[in-house]
């Protein structure tokens, strides 16, 4: 993918030029590594977080009932509990109907329903009630974020050196998030989709293309830096951020109890910790993980990023 050098606006001149040269330096010496970059990071360091946080979920004792079935398979199948007897085979599946045929035939439907063209349709009327225009979310009066470091009120060497730099406190807002031509999603699109890999799910979306509008976000952002220092701020600016394309790759490894799965109780179909108990803990092979991510890859095309000066005097 490629990344624009972002536009900056509304500062004072010597301000715009000096920002301006700093990007247009910093973008020829690293850009494109940092744009090569971004699919394996998302790889690794996005991955093992999210690891990390399901394998901390699946240590807390789960309350649910099990029952155990000698008939099934002590793990599920995905190609036998998604698909359809043949298409199963095709992936090297048993397509020997052990799951029944209900949780198939909802799959089925529910892929019909996930397809580009309806997903896009639904996008479009839920966005229009939402902001009154096809595509388009507005938190105009929502607070994403809020953050204010108060001042260091003893006399260590931490408030000394912070003094030498911010003599008081440090405000972030963002406010005013709009995110614009969400109605763009594009083939391929795969949601839980099964493989020749009994246990793997693989998930991919897929947003633009070289003919549809730019997939666009904006939000406005206040920073309040208090002091006399160089650092000292307190300025508006509105943030935007244009992408061609996007598309985002994940891969689900999940081994789930099959006899869990068939005994799960309907009452508990929204309880988080039912659902994180269909998954055995590994107990002594550390190696092994029962619930993953295989693969998480988010890469872009032609990414643009702006700012705009709204109020200050930087």
């Amino acid at each position: 993918g490629t990344f624009a050098v972002p536009e900056i606006t509304g500062l004072q001149p010597e301000t715009d030029k000096s920002v301006r040269v700093t990007l247009e330096s910093l973008y020829a010496d690293y850009m494109a590594d940092f744009v090569e970059a971004i699919p394996v990071l998302t790889n690794t360091t996005v991955k093992q977080v999210v690891n990390n946080l399901l394998g901390s979920f699946l240590e807390e004792p789960k309350e649910c009932p099990n029952r155990d079935s000698s008939e099934l398979p002590s793990i599920v199948d995905f190609r036998d509990l998604f698909l359809e007897s043949e298409e199963s085979i095709q992936l090297g599946g048993a397509g020997n109907g052990a799951y029944g045929t209900l949780i198939a035939t909802l799959y089925d439907a529910a892929q019909d329903l996930l397809r580009p063209v309806k997903l896009n349709e639904f996008i479009e009327t839920f966005t229009t009630n939402q902001s009154g225009v096809a595509g388009k979310l507005e938190f105009v009066d929502t607070d994403l974020l809020t953050f204010s470091n108060p001042a260091f009120e003893d006399e260590s060497f931490s408030k000394k050196l912070w003094d030498n730099i911010v003599s008081g406190k440090i405000e972030l807002e963002v406010t005013g998030v709009v995110l614009d031509k969400l109605n763009t999603i594009v083939d391929p699109l795969k949601i839980f989709s099964p493989t020749i890999d009994p246990n793997l799910l693989e998930n991919e979306v897929n947003i633009g293309d070289s003919v549809l509008p730019n997939l666009t976000a904006s939000a406005r952002l206040k920073i309040v830096v208090e002091g006399q220092s160089a650092l000292a701020l307190d300025d508006e600016l509105e943030l935007t951020l244009s992408v061609d394309t996007l598309q985002l790759l994940v891969d689900l490894m999940a081994r789930i109890s099959s006899s869990s799965l068939v005994s799960f109780p309907v009452r508990h179909i929204l309880d988080l910790d039912c659902w994180l108990s269909l998954v055995p803990v590994a107990m002594n092979d550390t190696t092994l993980h029962n619930l993953g991510l295989e693969n998480f890859i988010f890469s872009t095309q032609d990414l643009i990023v702006g700012a705009q000066q709204l109020a200050g005097l930087s």
